[in-house]
């Protein structure tokens, strides 16, 4: 498995079960881990983040109005920057899970350099849709029913890769999409 599948894996494992690995309780300004393993750190606040900034260096550093614009008030956010699942040392990679009432959003991202054609070989064994004016090149996969969606955005912003990943109870895959677009070229203008 090359370093970027790896990678577009990690995003739909992280995406599908970070929720249930572990449970915070937010107030304004800490939060207080109800059960905690080795690879997720509590870094819930109130404040809200610099736009994207830094993203690079810390995935939740990813500005917590623009998470909110995808799947409403967050409640929690867990740090997975160390032993995430699919993805080796080398990725050097950080990814954060944003909870909300009505879902949650993944946003991971790789430090490693990966190449277009890593990139597109990669997401190629992936079905979805190319996705124009984001990054260097982008592609989506959405899944609705019953008005509920689960929609992954994959980036390539020179050699940054990122992918943002999103569940929501009540916006199908396409709305879901509409929000992570925003979020993706807001990302990708500060890589």
């Amino acid at each position: 498995m090359t370093r970027i599948t790896a990678l577009i894996f990690t995003a739909i494992v992280l995406a599908g079960c970070a929720p249930a690995a572990t449970t915070t309780t937010a107030s304004p300004s800490t939060a207080t881990p109800t059960s905690a393993t080795s690879t997720a750190t509590s870094t819930a606040s109130a404040t809200v983040r610099p736009s994207a900034t830094g993203v690079t260096s810390d995935a939740c550093t990813l500005a917590r109005t623009d998470v909110e614009t995808v799947i409403g008030p967050v409640t929690s956010q867990q740090s997975q920057t160390t032993a995430v699942p699919g993805t080796t040392a080398a990725m050097n990679l950080t990814a954060c899970v944003f909870t909300s009432n009505d879902g949650f959003l993944t946003f991971a991202v790789t430090r490693a350099p990966v190449s277009r054609t890593d990139f597109d070989n990669a997401v190629k064994q992936i079905p979805g849709v190319q996705v124009e004016s984001i990054g260097d090149a982008a592609y989506s996969a959405t899944i609705s029913a019953a008005g509920a969606g689960v929609t992954t955005l994959f980036v390539l912003k020179g050699q940054t890769y990122f992918t943002l990943q999103a569940t929501s109870r009540s916006k199908d895959g396409p709305a879901l999409l509409t929000s992570l677009r925003t979020v993706g070229q807001k990302v990708a203008a500060t890589l």
